[in-house]
């Protein structure tokens, strides 16, 4: 059976799925399965895992236009969450080009079609991308998309979906060379925080992060424990990773890379009375 699967990015949150686990059917559609002709029932209230569904993609018929990008709830410059949708036939990725290099985005939590990108330049708020499609080959042939963070956008999107436009290349990209092996080495890294400054029910806290290890890292995230009580009010140089705890944070697009010895500096500011952080964990890679 060959079925039209309504997009779920017209939703008002974008929130995209593209996995098995994540199919919705609308009401109705549930009491229209057949079997040879022949009506199966009802299964809509109260018929639990009486039908089983597997999926995969196909070329959307008569597709014409393109893709559309657009930023989520919260994105900014520092934490660039798009969702793409109305594609040809599905995605299974997207890479951004970041300082001449591209690199492969993080899928945004388990949203399929949303994916947390990375500026053209470091600190910046243009951006480029390119999309690999369900079959595992480049859209367009390596046509990439290039568009900008909304102005209203710059402290965070205030509206859960934030279509932007965007212009097309299709001479197509180069595809990634074959990574070079990893240099000999350990990666290890360590966070410190201070007090720097403080005020009736609240506080600022400096984090410092330095790597310790034996070669440059390019990644780095810090966990932290909150006392009870306290809230984070604030961050800066530093995003929330949405794949991991909330008190995990990961570095802001331009200062996750670190030479041995070199260090970098994130802060927030808490809502609460208890000043005592603890110990903090840091990992690289």
């Amino acid at each position: 059976m060959t079925m039209l699967v309504a997009d779920s990015c017209a939703d008002s949150n974008a929130w995209c799925r593209d996995d098995p686990n994540h199919l919705d059917l609308a009401t109705d559609s549930l009491n229209r399965f057949r079997i040879g002709g022949t009506p199966v029932a009802t299964m809509y209230p109260d018929h639990w895992n009486n039908r089983h569904v597997s999926w995969s993609f196909v070329p959307t018929p008569d597709y014409s236009g393109d893709i559309r990008i657009g930023f989520l709830r919260g994105a900014q410059r520092y934490w660039p969450a798009i969702a793409v949708s109305h594609l040809p036939n599905g995605i299974h990725g997207v890479q951004y080009r970041a300082n001449g290099t591209w690199t492969d985005a993080a899928m945004n939590s388990d949203m399929g079609q949303s994916y947390v990108i990375g500026a053209t330049t470091s600190g910046q708020s243009s951006f480029t991308i390119r999309i690999r499609d369900a079959a595992d080959t480049w859209l367009g042939g390596g046509r990439t998309y290039s568009f900008s963070l909304p102005s209203g956008c710059a402290g965070g999107c205030s509206q859960d979906y934030a279509p932007v436009p965007y212009t097309t290349d299709s001479s197509g990209g180069t595809l990634p060379p074959t990574p070079a092996p990893s240099p000999s080495g350990d990666t290890a890294c360590m966070a410190e925080w201070k007090l720097t400054g403080s005020w009736q029910g609240g506080y600022q806290a400096d984090v410092t992060v330095t790597n310790t290890g034996s070669r440059p890292v390019t990644d780095w995230s810090v966990h932290h424990t909150l006392p009870g009580g306290v809230t984070v009010a604030n961050r800066w140089n530093a995003v929330v990773d949405p794949s991991r705890h909330a008190t995990t944070v990961h570095h802001a697009s331009y200062n996750g890379s670190l030479t041995p010895g070199a260090s970098t500096t994130w802060g927030m500011t808490l809502s609460g009375d208890d000043r005592n952080l603890g110990p903090l964990s840091c990992t690289a890679s």
